[in-house]
């Protein structure tokens, strides 16, 4: 279950959060944490966040690999916090 943090953050009950930045949005997980690129888009207003910038986990974990299922479970999470959010967006592979 997702809790509404503020405007741009939400928590889960399944231990993640996720940020939204005006550049950036990261993913929390425990000690893990990672992030992606995202940018505003005015006509229709959308954020497109660019799946492909996520590609490793942050220091001191940038070590560990982050497999294709752990991307597409992050993705899929990042998808439900901004609909969570109602913030419109499209996700570029």
């Amino acid at each position: 279950m997702l809790t509404k943090v503020s405007e741009a953050e939400v928590s889960s009950t399944e231990g993640f959060r996720i940020k939204v930045g005006r550049t950036r949005i990261s993913y929390i997980d425990g000690d893990h944490a990672a992030g992606m690129d995202v940018e505003d888009e005015v006509d229709p207003y959308r954020l497109i966040v660019y799946g492909r910038s996520l590609g490793k986990w942050y220091p001191p974990h940038e070590v560990e690999a982050m497999d294709v299922s752990t991307r597409a479970k992050i993705l899929e999470r990042v998808s439900e916090a901004l609909t969570f959010l109602s913030v419109p967006y499209e996700i570029v592979p």
